[in-house]
């Protein structure tokens, strides 16, 4: 069985929202799959290839901002922590 890492627990969801950075020319849209203080699981509309290390996260009912970094992908999911 894997052995939980997280340093906070992470809510259920499906919220949409947006991944932003520069080489992606401005927007993607995305899914907020579960949230925390610390991080989020995503599932990404852009190809695994083309997202960045570093990008923002904007939530869209939630007028929210997130400056994140990619943990780990698995297919269509994304892992991120906040900095």
């Amino acid at each position: 069985m894997d052995q939980e890492r997280r340093s906070s627990f992470r809510r259920p969801m499906r919220r949409a929202g947006w991944v932003e950075a520069e080489m992606l020319d401005g927007r993607a849209p995305c899914i907020v799959w579960d949230l925390s203080r610390t991080g989020a699981r995503l599932a990404i509309a852009a190809k695994s290839a083309d997202l960045p290390s570093k990008f923002s996260l904007l939530l869209r009912d939630k007028d929210a901002r997130h400056e994140c970094q990619v943990v780990w992908i698995k297919g269509r999911f994304v892992g991120v922590k906040f900095v």
